[in-house]
Formats: structure tokens, sequence, C-alpha cells
């Protein structure tokens, strides 16, 4: 039998609601941070860094003002439940829905429910055509309500994590040259996505151009929000015969978290893998940290074993679901 609820929902305030969203984060998600290795102090400190300079921006902007969309619960003062929506991209088809938190002292009284129905809502009335959210494979509570909303589960991801800084040199791969790829190089990336990406998972969410392009304005504004977070972004590409058919990203900090990096490989090049982790792995000498995150697409097993092969463990997998509205 559900439990009676209590309290309202109403709209995310960041300003009114900045301290008490971030206990119930805290709370809500203690798991994940415990399985990461991250720290939820230390990238509250990122955030509270952050936060003043979105909602600067969004006085010029609406895409930075949605940036901070969402809703919450409130019962006798405290928040209670979260959801955090904002849009993917300028063109606002697409949008994301995350931190889904209901503190365990309320939960099993609908109270997610009603938070994301507000928020499929506030999606429409925004002209999205796609709702994407990201769920653990165990959290079978939350994985069957967004079931019941109408979501479809497109694409699974497996997280990995290494603990500490491995001692690892770059290791070449023959038949393939590796170079550093500047931001600009954003259409290459589309490219390349295009033939990485599974068709069915594009057929689902389709890869458009807009997601990927880096122009001077954009490129300015993620330097400066990276100096804000005290993050380095590496691109590294694989070149096969003159064309790019492999690239790492490694985003690099410059604090004591975790280090994150992402693969994106041609399945038919599957070789090139080795030499551009081992690269993203040699540049974090350079780093502090307490150790690195990974997410590696759960159908790409080769990719998983490598990981595996230079200590990453496997910490969770992470359903991707959407709903279309359009």
């Amino acid at each position: 039998m559900q439990k009676e609820v209590g309290g309202q929902l109403r709209p995310l305030d960041i300003r009114r609601d900045f301290e008490g969203l971030s206990k119930l984060v805290e709370t809500a998600f203690a798991d994940d941070f415990q399985r990461t290795g991250m720290q939820f102090q230390e990238e509250l400190k990122v955030i509270r860094r952050l936060v003043p300079w979105v909602l600067v921006l969004g006085r010029f902007s609406k895409f930075f003002r949605e940036l901070l969309g969402g809703y919450v619960w409130e019962d006798q003062g405290q928040i209670v439940g979260s959801v955090v929506v904002q849009p993917r991209g300028l063109e606002r088809r697409k949008w994301y829905i995350g931190t889904v938190a209901t503190h365990p002292d309320y939960r099993g009284r609908g109270i997610a429910r009603r938070l994301m129905e507000a928020t499929v809502q506030h999606i429409r009335e925004r002209g999205g055509e796609l709702a994407l959210l990201s769920v653990r494979s165990d959290n079978t509570p939350a994985y069957q309500l967004y079931l019941s909303l109408g979501f479809t589960h497109f694409d699974s991801i497996t997280q990995l994590r290494l603990d500490g800084i491995p001692n690892v040199k770059f290791k070449p791969t023959e038949g393939y040259v590796l170079r550093p790829m500047g931001p600009g190089e954003w259409r290459t990336r589309y490219e390349l996505a295009k033939e990485a990406v599974p068709a069915e998972v594009q057929a689902f969410n389709p890869l458009s151009e807009r997601e990927f392009r880096v122009g001077p304005w954009m490129h300015l504004l993620d330097s400066f929000l990276h100096f804000l977070e005290r993050v380095e972004v590496h691109f590294w590409a694989a070149e096969a015969s003159g064309r790019v058919v492999g690239v790492v990203s490694l985003q690099a900090v410059r604090y004591p978290s975790m280090h994150q990096i992402r693969l994106l490989i041609h399945p038919m090049h599957e070789a090139a893998a080795e030499a551009l982790l081992t690269k993203a792995l040699e540049l974090l000498k350079n780093y502090p940290g307490r150790g690195v995150l990974a997410t590696v697409r759960s159908s790409r097993t080769g990719l998983l074993e490598l990981f595996k092969r230079y200590g990453f463990i496997e910490v969770s997998t992470v359903h991707r679901m959407g709903l279309k509205l359009k």
C-alpha cells in the first residue's frame, strides 16, 4: 500500500534550493559516489563555482537559463525529491533528464512519478522531441517507473573505474598513427560517430551535427567553463591511411578528483584502441587525482576487456532510455 504523499511540487529555484538540493543528492546517491570513487564535497565545490556564472549567462541567453531547470518536491521546508532537466544542444530538440532523486524516507509515495510527469510536460511545452535519461541497471523501481511512463530502453553503457594514476607508457599499434586533435575538428568526430554508434541506437536517438559542432563562440565558452572547473580536455585521434578511425577524449582535472576517459572507435578498427587508451593514461602522469572513470558501450566487449587489462574494474551498467514526444 502506497504511503500518504505530503508536501508539494514546485519548479526548481537554484538560488533558493542549492543547499537543500545538495543535501538530497548526497543522501540519495551515496551508493553511486562510493562506486565511482567520486567525492561529493569536492564535486560540490566545482558546482558552486559554476552556478553563479551560468546564472549571469542566463540573463543574456535562453539556453543558459534552461540549463538550471527542473522541479523539487518540498515537505515541511525540506527538499525530499528532485529532477533536473536541460536541453541537449542549442536546437533544443533533445532534452536530458537527470538527478531524479527521492529521499530514502519518502520513497514509495509516488513522488518520483509526479516529478517525472511534470518534467515531461515541461519538455513538451518547449517543443522538445526526445526526452533522454540514464538509470542504473540494478535500480529496478526507477527502471520500471520510466517504462510505465512510456520510455524505451535503447542502449546500455558500462562504467569502469581505475584507482590511482597508473605508470603506463604509450603503446603504439602498427598500422595506426596518433595525433592530437583540435576542438575545431568536430565534423571528423561526428562522421566517426555515425560509423561507430550502432544503427539501432541511431534509429532511436539520431545523431545531429549540432551536438558536435564547436564554433568560435562555443569554443571560448567551453574554455572558460573548463577553467572554472579546473578541467583540461585532450583529444587524440588514431588514423589509418590518413583517415580518422578512433578518438580518445580525456577530461583531466587539476584537483584530487576522478579523471574521465571516453573512446570512440570504428568497429573495424578496435586494434587502435590500445594505443589511444595508453596515450590517455600516459598523459595523466602530469595530473593529480584519485583515479580514472571510463564509459564503454556494453556491447563492445573487446573494449571492455582492454580496459580491464589495464586495471579498470566494472562498477555499474547504465541503461539509456528515451521518450519520443513527436
